[in-house]
Parts: C-alpha cells; structure tokens; sequence
C-alpha cells in the first residue's frame, strides 16, 4: 500500500509488488479450493491454513 503515498520509482515498485502479491494469493487460493472440494473437511481458506502452519 506503501505504492500509494510514496512518489517515483520506489512507489511505481511497490504498487507492482502489492499488486502481484494479492494476484499470486488469489490463484492461491483459487487452486487450494479446487483441491480440498474433494475431501469432506471444512475448508477455511488459504490463509487461514497457512497461518495453522506457522
């Protein structure tokens, strides 16, 4: 979020980096989803499961 108040090319980097980080959580989670759909467990989400890991 830092991309949002920082000015040149250190913003430019940062709003890049967010933007990628949310787009690689969301591909996560879309492909855990699709494979714990086949077991019966609850299924709480990505990062709740990587949080029970930590």
């Amino acid at each position: 979020m830092s991309g949002l108040f920082v000015e040149g090319q250190l913003g430019i980097v940062s709003m890049a980096a967010f933007i990628n980080f949310t787009a690689g959580l969301w591909i996560c989670q879309s492909i855990h989803s699709l494979g714990n759909a086949a077991t019966e467990d609850e299924y709480e989400g990505v990062l709740k499961e990587l949080l029970n890991r930590v």
